[in-house]
């Protein structure tokens, strides 16, 4: 008998199919599989019948026997080679056959920290409420519940886990009892029954082929005649499990019965033991940010990368693996690319993200760009950190990132030259700069960006021999109130090596400063400005 919505084999008294929860109490029946199976059965005994006849005549039918034939000696055993002979089996200590025993079976439905489903698993529970799960599948699970066939969610709350077991039982709902057969240890010395839990099938297992011993279970090897999830059913009781493409082979409990189970670990201990607050739970929010912008999202992902991982590389599942990590992270890159952000990129990475990825085409891509919208100095600081940050780079490697290195070094020491830098001490409260005017006069200047004007004294204007006399004359605001002062045009001024030319300037004599002029703001907005006072710099770019 199948479902008629998901197409599984189902077992005579389930009243909801065990995968998708349809309702199998109102199911119309269908007669066609009987006839099938009664005309099967007329055709074998008729075939069986004409046998008969042949090695033994009517008299081996009573119906046609005269009473005289009935007195006859018996006769005399088929020869031995001409009885029927059955080709041995691969395993010969298999003996297929029909369920009958009745077993509760359910979803197991797992769940991450942003709800997200990361696994459903056909399992069956027992009477005392216990299910087994693979610990592989149990990862990074946040929510545990167990749904039953009639379509009720029960909160799997914890249960029972060994180090260096592949399943674990957990229990549910504080020990809800349920019709199933109850737990307990597998005896090896008497056979075994192993029950579908998709199908209407069972096999006689009677020889074991142990594969290992963990620390509560036992590990067995199997043919592929268990194909699916199903149960091991010893003397009535449940006493093994198989989960079928989930983990390969066979798993006979060997702890206590289940009357005499204590839980020994929480749903949310598990969590925190062995997914909390570690690279693969960072992921895993990152993957679940779907409806937030693209940056925030890559942002989220280069923050997985500068934490270590919690678990080992065969225990991580597989989308949580940094392959996986970083297809994603290209993917959230081409999503900020179209939407004409790369800017945006280089800041959302530094030294230790990168380091963390081990991914040196990711590196060189991100560099790459950042080079462009950060400029080489940030990116060659980036590179520096990723050499000291990262363990795991080879040789050809840390030589391409040493290269992208020296090129940047060739661009900053080339942009260096196109640069004004002005020194300052750092513990001054002025920032002065000594310039040459008009290739001629050195002159002291204070940077000041309050100053909308270029300022001059008189005695500069007057060695420079600018007629200050016939030169116009504009008014303007200053501390002292408002003045009329001569507006004069410097052919050249230079700082650092690097000249501007045309720079109108007014003539006035500062007060208690009469040597000093102003550089003010119509000669700094020519450039980029960049102050850092704890090393008493002064970087003016020309845009």
């Amino acid at each position: 008998m199948k479902c008629e919505n998901c197409g599984i084999l189902l077992k005579p008294y389930y009243t909801f199919c065990p995968n998708c929860g349809a309702d199998l109490r109102n199911r119309p029946r269908r007669f066609g599989p009987l006839v099938v199976t009664a005309v099967l059965t007329v055709a074998i005994c008729l075939s069986l019948g004409y046998w008969h006849i042949q090695r033994t005549g009517w008299r081996g039918f009573p119906l046609f026997s005269s009473h005289a034939d009935s007195s006859d000696t018996a006769q005399a055993p088929i020869p031995s080679n001409d009885r029927l002979h059955f080709t041995p089996t691969l395993f010969p200590f298999l003996k297929t056959g029909t369920s009958v025993m009745p077993v509760t079976a359910g979803q197991v439905l797992l769940s991450d920290i942003t709800g997200n489903p990361i696994a459903r698993i056909t399992a069956a529970v027992s009477g005392g409420g216990w299910v087994a799960i693979p610990s592989q599948a149990c990862v990074g699970a946040r929510e545990w519940v167990f749904q039953t066939a009639d379509g009720a969610a029960l909160e799997i709350t914890g249960g029972i886990m060994g180090d260096s077991d592949s399943m674990g039982l957990w229990q549910i709902e504080n020990g809800r009892p349920f019709s199933g057969p109850p737990l307990s240890a597998a005896r090896l010395d008497a056979p075994l029954v192993w029950i579908s839990l998709v199908s209407d099938r069972s096999v006689t297992l009677s020889r074991l082929m142990i594969q290992s011993e963990q620390m509560n279970v036992i590990h067995l090897s199997l043919p592929s005649t268990f194909d699916g999830p199903g149960v091991f059913i010893q003397d009535g009781r449940m006493v093994g499990w198989t989960f079928g493409e989930l983990v390969e082979g066979g798993f006979l409990w060997k702890g206590p019965d289940e009357n005499n189970l204590v839980m020994e670990l929480g749903v949310e201990d598990f969590y925190r033991l062995t997914f909390e607050g570690g690279r693969e739970e960072q992921m895993t929010i990152a993957y679940g940010m779907d409806d937030a912008h693209p940056l925030q999202a890559l942002a989220a992902f280069a923050d997985g990368f500068r934490l270590a991982p919690t678990l080992l590389a065969e225990k991580t599942p597989s989308h949580l693996r940094t392959g996986a990590l970083i297809n994603e992270m290209r993917l959230v890159m081409s999503k900020i690319i179209e939407r004409g952000e790369s800017a945006s990129i280089p800041d959302v990475f530094d030294g230790p993200a990168l380091a963390g990825t081990g991914d040196i085409k990711l590196m060189l891509d991100v560099l790459t760009i950042m080079g462009q919208a950060a400029g080489p100095e940030k990116t060659a600081d980036v590179i520096d950190d990723i050499l000291m940050a990262s363990q795991g780079l080879n040789e050809d490697e840390i030589r391409h990132l040493q290269e992208f290195r020296n090129a940047l070094n060739e661009k900053i020491q080339k942009s260096e030259k196109d640069k004004v830098i002005i020194r300052f001490s750092p513990d001054s409260d002025q920032i002065r700069a000594r310039g040459i005017l008009n290739n001629r006069l050195f002159q002291n200047f204070v940077v000041d960006t309050g100053a909308s004007m270029v300022t001059i004294p008189s005695a500069a204007a007057k060695a420079m021999g600018l007629d200050v006399r016939s030169a116009p004359r504009r008014r303007i605001t200053t501390a002292g109130g408002m003045i009329e002062a001569p507006e004069v045009l410097l052919d050249a001024v230079e700082f650092d090596g690097w000249i501007e030319y045309d720079v109108t300037a007014y003539v006035i004599d500062l007060p208690d400063q009469s040597g000093l002029g102003l550089l003010g703001l119509n000669y700094l907005n020519r450039f980029r400005m960049d102050v850092n006072t704890a090393s008493g710099e002064l970087t003016l770019e020309p845009r």
